[in-house]
């Protein structure tokens, strides 16, 4: 008869045939082996003891006849381990039963200068998905400030960047601003002030207004005056003093 962890596949041969890795037989004269359980596998060939099954590379013995798969971000690439191993830095797995972890996390890419190694994204630059080549730029009116950025951020009111791939937004210059909105690429002139031949914001002068941002300065109709520079609105000019 065939010894255990042998198997004669035939009736009338007395050849036995070694059982393969991923079975075992622990009985003589078998006609066929046994195949190891969920997740379990023998890694030598003639296998003759259940015992013999040891979990697979991917997942950590629970206890001897269960084998749980590593979670996502985790892995293990080592047959018959207890425990799982946290991917390296800037590195995840996509699914549960990882033996490797081949993706970048978001916020970083994977650098061919370095090794296939996954590096973070630069000020400026952002990438919300996992596994990616390239770095996207923040666009103009955004920014991202520090290393590994998954978004880009709204520059606040009365701030802009003008260029793609911004780590900051700048403030408004003096006598410029927003008008309250969000994202801005530039900064326009203040209410009551206006561009100048040489592009910096100047005052409406006293006698004069603006009646619409960014319009011309207007000056006030006969017998009413602007006690103030930088006047703005169809209210600004008030009626001169009786005797004046």
């Amino acid at each position: 008869d065939c010894q255990p962890g042998t198997y004669n596949a035939h009736v009338g041969s007395s050849a036995c045939i070694d059982c393969p890795m991923g079975t075992y037989q622990p009985m003589p004269g078998s006609s066929q082996c046994q195949e190891c359980g969920l997740l379990f596998y023998t890694y030598q060939i003639k296998s003759a003891s259940s015992q013999d099954c040891k979990c697979v590379a991917g997942t950590m013995a629970k206890n001897k006849s269960t084998c749980v798969p590593c979670p996502t971000a985790y892995y293990q690439n080592i047959p018959d381990s207890t425990d799982c191993l946290a991917c390296p830095l800037y590195t995840t797995s996509l699914v549960e039963g990882s033996v490797t972890c081949d993706y970048c996390v978001p916020g970083s890419i994977v650098s061919n200068l370095e090794n296939q190694k996954c590096v973070l994204c630069r000020p400026g630059f952002y990438q919300p998905s996992i596994g990616q080549v390239k770095c996207l730029q923040c666009p103009s009116g955004s920014f991202s400030g520090y290393e590994g950025a998954t978004e880009c951020t709204l520059c606040v009111a009365n701030s802009y960047a003008s260029f793609d791939g911004s780590s900051e937004c700048l403030p408004c210059p003096i006598f410029t601003e927003t008008a309250g909105v969000l994202g801005s690429t530039r900064c326009s002139c203040a209410l009551g002030y206006v561009a100048s031949v040489t592009d910096t914001c100047v005052p409406c002068l006293s006698g004069y207004f603006q009646l619409d941002h960014g319009g011309m300065c207007r000056a006030c109709a006969a017998g009413t005056y602007t006690p103030n520079p930088a006047s703005y609105g169809p209210l600004a000019c008030l009626l001169c003093e009786i005797g004046t």
